[in-house]
């Protein structure tokens, strides 16, 4: 009886089994991955926000300095938003806080006002320890994005794609010209706003900002939000 048993409860199980594949082959359920929404943003003022993020170098640049060879694996840059400017870059050996907090204080220490509004980035942990302790020691407002989802801080990512293009000749990354290949082929060309409308040459509209119309220490900065 034991064996009977337990001979019916499998073929319960089997005959459970086909029935259920028929279903499934008869009802195919496809598995639809739910929409994201883009959020796109505008700062209103120059040094309103700025956007950063790390990029990993394909070829390491190898450097000698003081007699030793240094590599360089990865390369960060700090983008203005409304402008579009490079406003600092910055080679690095590695990957962590350490090194971007590093580049933090030399983007600072350039700026009118050692200080912009907000930073937004990534939430990788480069941006987390010393780098965003230097953050909060400047009252500079940190927004990051969600996980997995580069297109949240896409004008720095978009700058990596046009860096790559003005760098190469010959198929060989040129990046001990980033300097003059950054002005004459990004920061001398016409860009276009999340609109498409064309916000001019960064170099031009940077510059042209007098120190009045940058986003002012204890001035609430304004980022518009499009949907």
């Amino acid at each position: 009886n034991r064996c009977r048993t337990l001979i019916c409860r499998k073929t319960l199980y089997h005959t459970s089994c086909v029935i259920k594949k028929a279903l499934l082959d008869r009802h195919v359920v496809k598995k639809v991955k739910p929409k994201t929404v883009c959020h796109k943003f505008s700062a209103t003022q120059p040094l309103a926000m700025v956007c950063t993020d790390l990029h990993t170098i394909k070829v390491p640049l190898k450097n000698i300095e003081n007699g030793i060879e240094v590599i360089y694996k990865h390369v960060i840059a700090f983008i203005d938003d409304k402008t579009r400017y490079i406003l600092h870059y910055g080679y690095l050996q590695h990957k962590d806080a350490a090194s971007t907090a590093v580049q933090l204080q030399i983007l600072l220490d350039k700026l009118p006002q050692h200080r912009f509004g907000c930073l937004h980035t990534d939430n990788g942990g480069e941006f987390k320890g010393e780098f965003k302790a230097l953050l909060l020691r400047n009252n500079i407002d940190l927004y990051l994005s969600e996980p997995y989802s580069p297109w949240m801080n896409g004008k720095i990512e978009r700058f990596w794609g046009s860096m790559e293009g003005f760098l190469k000749k010959d198929g060989v990354m040129m990046y001990n010209e980033f300097a003059r290949r950054l002005d004459e082929c990004y920061h001398e060309i016409d860009h276009a706003d999340v609109d498409n409308m064309s916000i001019g040459r960064p170099n031009e509209t940077y510059a042209r900002a007098a120190h009045n119309t940058y986003w002012q220490i204890g001035q609430p900065y304004q980022i518009f939000y499009l949907f």
